[in-house]
């Protein structure tokens, strides 16, 4: 199924990817139907101050960036491309402040009938599952089945029964229009996109590993755990945990501290105390602390693991996993991953993969010069904006 149809213009991108840990921008250029060139990139960590809501902070930092790419990135666009001008803008939401749907619309008649893009337009108009608080961003076919058969050309055919598969993205309400605020400061452009990142993420990934036609995607942000399920290609689910990194930050920080003031009051007599500004941990402290910490990471794989199980009920589960996570604590997280309790629902003997998605993955499909850095959720965005 053709998902890319690049258009013969040259066109330059701002990319922006605003996810619960960090906020990220790239200026991007494609020239005819040439790959994605990325000529500058920039990423800042979302730090909350007091009285700041999680949203607040990430609104104050997508002005950082845009800054960035504004004053920065701007001259190293117009040094590489011969024009510093950004044609359209691109940004995508991650969780809490995003939703993905899928729906599947069908059609059936006794007598064939035409299957037209009229026809199609139709059936979209009739989706009334908008949830409460959020705006529709963006809407794509991502499959059609026409008499039971899956067709990359539908529109002109005759048949008696259409499938239709359409992936819908939303943004909260507010955050959306604060977006637009913000990005519209620094680009007057009103070619401007916001999507959920769900929809970036399939239709990268689609492209990105064209033969692997069933898998999982793992996004593991700050504040959420998302997990799409692909099936012959088609994304066919997707499940949002509240449950991510910085849960499990929190809680060891918490523990740290209650275990330290635990074992000191009741080893001070036995252990030595640590010198002024050591950041030496008594050994009992360390085997406390290591027990509470597998415990906690525990219930956030058994999170996983039960989202899974109730998935199964519905799709058999692939036997590849893509897992997207920050660079610093991928390896970590495939580890925790790797686990009797996640193999444990496959049944067959085939193991399962966990491909951790990096950036040199990207190398056939996306260019990366000037001052821009490997980044792969600015490259699955470089991607996804061929679409547009």
């Amino acid at each position: 199924m053709a998902l890319f149809a690049p258009k013969k213009t040259r066109t330059s991108f701002a990319l922006f990817d605003c996810n619960s840990t960090s906020v990220g921008g790239a200026l991007a250029h494609i020239e005819g139907g040439n790959l994605p060139l990325i000529y500058y990139t920039v990423r800042q960590p979302i730090e909350t101050r007091e009285h700041e809501t999680s949203s607040e902070a990430m609104l104050r930092t997508l002005a950082s960036v845009a800054e960035a790419l504004s004053t920065k990135g701007g001259p190293t666009l117009r040094s590489e491309t011969g024009s510093g001008h950004i044609d359209r803008v691109l940004v995508c939401i991650g969780t809490p402040w995003q939703k993905t749907s899928i729906r599947i619309e069908a059609l059936s008649e006794q007598k064939p009938f035409l299957f037209t893009q009229a026809l199609v337009s139709d059936i979209l108009k009739k989706d009334t599952s908008i949830p409460e608080g959020f705006t529709k961003s963006r809407e794509s076919i991502i499959g059609t089945l026409l008499n039971g058969y899956e067709t990359s050309q539908p529109y002109g055919k005759k048949v008696n029964r259409a499938e239709i598969v359409v992936l819908s993205s939303y943004v909260q309400n507010d955050i959306a229009e604060k977006i637009e605020k913000v990005v519209r400061k620094t680009y007057h452009t009103h070619a401007l996109t916001v999507t959920a990142f769900a929809s970036v993420a399939y239709t990268a990934l689609h492209e990105l590993y064209p033969h692997e036609k069933d898998f999982l995607v793992l996004e593991v942000s700050g504040e959420a755990t998302d997990i799409a399920f692909v099936k012959r290609g088609f994304l066919v689910d997707i499940t949002s945990l509240s449950h991510g990194l910085n849960d499990l930050l929190r809680s060891a920080k918490t523990i740290g501290k209650k275990v330290t003031q635990e074992v000191s009051a009741g080893d001070s007599a036995t252990e030595p105390t640590p010198s002024s500004g050591s950041t030496m941990i008594l050994p009992k402290r360390n085997e406390v602390f290591s027990t509470h910490v597998e415990e906690i990471e525990k219930e956030w794989l058994q999170n996983i693991v039960q989202a899974l199980k109730e998935a199964s009920d519905r799709h058999a589960l692939p036997h590849t996993l893509f897992l997207l996570a920050d660079p610093e604590v991928r390896e970590y997280l495939s580890r925790l991953l790797d686990s009797n309790s996640m193999r444990s629902l496959w049944f067959s003997q085939d193991p399962l993969r966990i491909l951790q998605v990096i950036p040199s993955h990207f190398a056939q499909v996306v260019k990366v010069r000037g001052e821009a850095d490997g980044d792969v959720y600015l490259e699955l965005l470089a991607l996804y904006s061929r679409t547009l």
